[in-house]
């Protein structure tokens, strides 16, 4: 029975991924169960009239989940912890070979400027920074999550009553992966710390034959921060709207095409303006390639927008070619 399939399908949405398969084939039976009593009771068929009404019966799905998952609160509830647990190991796995590549260079280099061995001070200064950074990067990831368990929270108290109506389809583009989008925000947060307050982290060079953490940013780089800025609160707020609808509206995707289109105009500006970056030829012939993909990308955004379906590019070239 659809309904029944999009329901509980919907239900293992909010649930973690080692209680999912038992919990939807728990709820599957006890769905079919009850909607054959309910036949033979009412003398109706079971058909998908009747499924609406026992699913209506049973509830929202986030309101089921939640009684699968423990009742505590939490700084980031049982919903969430399996994404975050997750977003944490890419944190730290992405911050573990960036400072183990910084250690290495600091522990080589500082023994081939001391004979006598390697320079504790200097080794001392990059561990520490390395700390710094794991602390940091993990403070980011948790404040995102808490933000977000307080708008899921919010949602689920302010949103319209629930009705079977209101299920999405199994294979639904407008569904959001919910761990995806966490990870966006982080590295919005990231991006948005590490240009505003440590620019001078931003490009590892070899000086003097020795590799060394160097700011590619020249001063006039900041003259453009401003800009930067507002498109990565714009891009944060987005992100945190989509999470609190639960899914992709036509009103947010929209709002997508046109942020798309700002981040164009600050690229083509950062281009064409004077220089700003250390190596600045081929950083800005990188950042060519980033527009045109931008470019590339807010052209999907925008049929998607106008026709409602996926950019599935295979299926033109199916259409072009010549039928047998």
């Amino acid at each position: 029975m659809e309904v029944i399939d999009r329901y509980v399908h919907e239900i293992g949405e909010h649930l973690p991924w080692n209680l999912r398969a038992d919990v939807e084939a728990e709820l599957r039976s006890l769905l079919m169960d009850s909607m054959e009593e309910r036949a033979r009771a009412t003398q109706q068929p079971a058909d998908a009239r009747l499924a609406e009404a026992v699913v209506r019966e049973f509830g929202a799905p986030e309101e089921v989940a939640k009684r699968y998952l423990p009742q505590d609160q939490y700084l980031i509830g049982p919903r969430l912890f399996p994404a975050y647990k997750l977003a944490v190991k890419i944190a730290l796995i992405v911050i573990a070979a960036v400072s183990g590549a910084l250690v290495l260079s600091a522990t080589i280099t500082s023994a081939l400027g001391h004979r006598a061995g390697p320079d504790l001070l200097v080794l001392a200064r990059t561990i520490w920074g390395v700390i710094w950074g794991i602390f940091i990067n993990l403070a980011l990831v948790t404040l995102v999550f808490a933000i977000i368990e307080r708008v899921r929270a919010r949602r689920e108290v302010m949103g319209p009553a629930w009705s079977p109506a209101m299920l999405p389809p199994v294979k639904d583009p407008d569904r959001i992966s919910q761990a995806g989008m966490v990870i966006e925000m982080y590295l919005i947060l990231a991006f948005a710390v590490l240009f505003n307050f440590y620019p001078e982290w931003v490009g590892v060079a070899f000086v003097d034959g020795r590799l060394r953490l160097t700011g590619f940013l020249l001063p006039a780089f900041a003259t453009y921060m401003p800009l930067v800025n507002v498109f990565w609160g714009l891009d944060f707020a987005l992100h945190l709207i989509v999470l609190s609808q639960g899914r992709w509206r036509r009103e947010t995707r929209a709002a997508e095409f046109a942020l798309g289109l700002y981040g164009a105009v600050i690229l083509y500006l950062l281009i064409i303006g004077p220089p700003l970056f250390q190596l600045d030829f081929l950083i800005k012939a990188v950042l060519k390639g980033v527009l045109a993909l931008v470019l590339l990308g807010s052209a999907v955004r925008l049929y998607h927008l106008l026709t409602r379906r996926p950019f599935e590019p295979w299926r033109f070239a199916e259409g072009a070619a010549p039928r047998q």
